[in-house]
């Protein structure tokens, strides 16, 4: 066992989001039973290199079941670019939710 269950409670606690807070989480549907967490991570371009990142991770809990995704982003012109990642959120929820016994509001 790695962390025991008061240890994850505590853990949850850091990083559950806000919707707002997180580009994973602002496009999925306004869902009492979703639970978000999300730690996020970006650096604006500077310097040399002129790339940015802008990166989000998280555990998506539902009620038909738990899921984690990562996006790791570099090189979006458009800061902070989180366009792209709520995108993917939204493709994945849909997927995830239909082929678990769910089904998607049109």
């Amino acid at each position: 066992e790695i962390l025991n269950d008061d240890a994850l409670a505590t853990w949850k606690e850091w990083i559950e989001k806000d919707r707002s807070a997180s580009a994973l989480a602002r496009t999925l549907p306004d869902d009492p039973d979703l639970r978000l967490y999300i730690k996020n991570g970006y650096q604006a371009r500077e310097g040399e290199e002129g790339i940015n990142y802008y990166n989000e991770a998280g555990i998506i809990e539902t009620r038909y079941g738990t899921y984690a995704l990562a996006v790791f982003m570099s090189g979006n012109v458009d800061w902070p670019g989180t366009g792209p990642i709520g995108r993917i959120s939204e493709i994945v929820y849909a997927y995830f939710i239909l082929t678990h016994g769910g089904a998607i509001a049109e």
